[in-house]
């Protein structure tokens, strides 16, 4: 009997108070890919907009980056952010995962300035991206951990 292969994606959000940066890992949960974002609005669209992704793409798990300081204290942005994580959980039925975002931010800083964009365009893709590196870290982690010892001989 063959064993099928489930398929289905990790969706990360890299909350802000203006935008919701998006990204997705690919079915094998390998890569990440920024998707954008949504504009903060009314609450009830933001929901409905996530719910389209997570059934569009066959997400299985939500990753939420968590703001957190230099010094791993929460902030006044933490707090909104567990507030967002908390409404979350009465409109999505599957597994949130809070991940410490950490420099984030400043990663994608970082590569924006090496590209040439104006700062209207960088505004409008720094949350996307910093969702697809909280992602892609988390994915390297969750991989390093399935794939420990795999390839290794002992001879």
């Amino acid at each position: 009997m063959k064993e099928i292969l489930k398929v289905s994606r990790i969706l990360s959000i890299d909350f802000g108070s203006k935008r919701i940066g998006l990204a997705l890992s690919d079915p094998l949960k390998i890569l990440a890919s920024p998707m954008g974002f949504i504009l903060v609005s009314s609450k009830g669209e933001i929901y409905h907009q996530l719910l389209k992704i997570i059934q569009d793409y066959e997400v299985e798990k939500i990753i939420v980056g968590i703001p957190l300081t230099l010094k791993g204290l929460e902030s006044k942005q933490t707090k909104k952010v567990n507030g967002f994580i908390k409404e979350l959980k009465k409109y999505i039925d599957l597994p949130i995962e809070e991940v410490d975002e950490r420099l984030s931010s400043k990663e994608v800083e970082q590569i924006l300035k090496q590209v040439n964009l104006s700062q209207t365009k960088k505004r409008q893709k720094i949350d996307a991206l910093s969702a697809s590196i909280i992602l892609q870290s988390y994915l390297a982690k969750i991989n390093q951990k399935e794939n420990k010892g795999v390839g290794k001989q002992n001879f």
